[in-house]
C-alpha cells in the first residue's frame, strides 16, 4: 500500500508522513525531493507553479511509485492539489493507494510556514495553493488543528480496520 499524505504546504505532511511511516516500518518519501531547481526556485521567489511546471515532476514521482509499491509499499507526502495531479500520481492500481488529506485554518497553517527554518516555500504563494486545492471526494480527512501523534493514532487505527 502507497499512502499519499496531501494538503497545502504547511499543513504538516513531512511531519505526519514521517512519522506514519516510521510506525507501519516503511519508507518515507517527500514529492519536494523530486522537485528540478527551477520550480524550487519559483516557489522560493514567492512564483506559484503552473500545471506546466508540474506535470513533468508528478510523472517522475508516479514512475517511482510503481517501483515503491512492488517493493512493498511506502508514505509520500506531497500536495497534489488538483484531481488532474492525483489522476498522474495513481499509474498503480488505485486499491494500492490511500490518500491521506490534511486540512485545516489558513492562519494556523501560514503561523507553521513563518515559523520553519530551511524550507524553500515562499508564504506568499500559500493562497494560491487554497484556491486551487480541490477536495477530493475520496480519501481519509483529518484536520491539522489536532496533534500530530493524535492524526497519525487515528489514521493507523483506520488502517488496522481495513
Amino acid at each position: 500500500m502507497i499512502y499519499i499524505i496531501g494538503g497545502v504546504a504547511g499543513s504538516g505532511k513531512t511531519t505526519v508522513g514521517k512519522l506514519l511511516a516510521s510506525r507501519l516500518g516503511v519508507p518515507f518519501y517527500d514529492a519536494d525531493d523530486f522537485h528540478v531547481p527551477e520550480n524550487i526556485e519559483k516557489m522560493a521567489s514567492g512564483i506559484p507553479l503552473s500545471d506546466k511546471d508540474r506535470i513533468s515532476w508528478l510523472r517522475k514521482i508516479s514512475l517511482n511509485m510503481v517501483r515503491w509499491d512492488q517493493e512493498g509499499g511506502c508514505v509520500l507526502a506531497c500536495s497534489a492539489l488538483k484531481e488532474f495531479y492525483r489522476n498522474i500520481l495513481t499509474p498503480i492500481p488505485t486499491h494500492h493507494v490511500q490518500w491521506i488529506i490534511l486540512e485545516g485554518d489558513r492562519n494556523l497553517i501560514l503561523r507553521r510556514i513563518r515559523g520553519r527554518k530551511g524550507h524553500f516555500f515562499d508564504e506568499r504563494i500559500l493562497g494560491s495553493q487554497f484556491e486551487i486545492f480541490e477536495r477530493p471526494k475520496y480519501g481519509w480527512f483529518y484536520n491539522v488543528a489536532n496533534p500530530v501523534e493524535t492524526i497519525v493514532g487515528e489514521i493507523l487505527v483506520r488502517i488496522n480496520q481495513v
